[in-house]
């Protein structure tokens, strides 16, 4: 993804109205993870993405956090991992989205309304 390419994805998640999470993953340059780019990029197409991702704060291989996407009122939940399904360790994500599972399913039951730390 490029800052060219933000216009069409939230078009697209636009569409998705009945979206209850988001799951980002990987990066999309070598200078920044996913949700790095969109904490920066996002508010030029009226988005914010928060909190800031802290690398130093999640040490270790496949970090995660969970975020809050937002625009004109509507809030949605946001799961990032560094490591993408297209990693060398393919068993990476899928086992930080395990280990997150009942956090996962709470957010998609209930949602929430600010980003936890």
């Amino acid at each position: 993804m490029t800052e060219q390419d933000l216009p069409l994805f939230f078009a697209t998640l636009r569409l998705c109205q009945n979206a209850k999470l988001l799951i980002i993953a990987g990066s999309v340059t070598g200078k920044y993870y996913i949700n790095e780019f969109l904490h920066r990029f996002a508010p030029k197409s009226g988005y914010t993405l928060t909190p800031p991702f802290n690398r130093s704060s999640h040490p270790g291989k496949a970090k995660t956090c969970m975020h809050l996407l937002a625009s004109d009122g509507r809030e949605l939940p946001v799961f990032f991992c560094s490591t993408s399904p297209s990693a060398r360790d393919k068993t990476l994500l899928p086992q930080r989205i395990r280990t997150h599972a009942t956090e996962l399913r709470r957010v998609l039951g209930q949602g929430f309304t600010t980003a936890p730390e």
